[in-house]
């Protein structure tokens, strides 16, 4: 009798349900709470720096208001969470470099989503890889995105790395298309999954990795049916029934 490997548990930009998200305090609660891995944004500022953040403007997350682009490095420090955070640590929209610094530390896997506010997807691929390039663990990392053209310039300029096209809804091309861009995973929202999509794809190699999984009784259905990778919200609510 064969019996399922239990899924991954992966932080949905740190640990979104339990703090501040994309913060080095999420990184931490994450790892507290039971995760193998972290799901964070990689996005890039006015000159280039590339920071963590969901979203393309400040306000939501970050006081302010501005766009990530008008801003630069130094204009980080004056920026703060619109929220508490119980952390060693002055929370701040943190760069990948230090995101990453810090996910080594704690001993978690770093799925990086990369954002494309307009930027070209070669020049954005370049900015994200010059960081990654001094990083050792390729091993247990993901690039990730919506972005096809940026996937597609990633695996040309740096092939080794790992790749994962995140999508919402299946398209009937989905197999062409991951194997285009020599994908190694498949990033599905958790209302697209099938057991025969996730079979499928691990007849091409491909893991399934499931977004965004914050009840357990769905994160049970989805760990039977063999879905690789839970991302979610609540790492504790999943490391505690699965």
């Amino acid at each position: 009798m064969n019996v399922p490997v239990k899924p991954k548990i992966v932080g949905h930009r740190g640990a979104a349900g339990l703090a501040i998200e994309n913060t080095l305090a999420a990184v931490e609660i994450a790892a507290r709470c039971g995760a193998q891995g972290i799901e964070i944004d990689a996005q890039v500022l006015g000159d280039g720096t590339v920071v963590v953040h969901h979203d393309a403007q400040l306000g939501r997350v970050m006081s302010g208001h501005l766009p990530l682009q008008q801003l630069t490095l130094p204009d980080l420090d004056k920026i703060h969470p619109l929220g508490l955070v119980a952390s060693t640590h002055k929370e701040r929209i943190p760069t990948l470099r230090d995101l990453l610094a810090h996910a080594d530390a704690v001993g978690l896997a770093v799925n990086i989503e990369v954002k494309n506010d307009g930027h070209n997807p070669e020049w954005l691929a370049r900015q994200v890889l010059s960081v990654l390039a001094d990083w050792p663990r390729h091993d247990s990392a993901l690039i990730s995105s919506f972005d096809i053209e940026l996937l597609a310039a990633i695996a040309l300029l740096a092939p080794t790395w790992s790749l994962g096209w995140i999508v919402a809804d299946l398209p009937s091309s989905w197999v062409e298309t991951l194997k285009g861009i020599r994908a190694t995973s498949l990033n599905l929202h958790e209302a697209a999954v099938t057991e025969a999509v996730v079979r499928e794809a691990h007849t091409h190699g491909w893991l399934v990795q499931s977004w965004t999984v914050n009840e357990p009784d769905v994160a049970e259905r989805l760990s039977g049916w063999g879905v690789d990778a839970l991302i979610t919200d609540y790492p504790d609510r999943l490391a505690d029934r699965l």
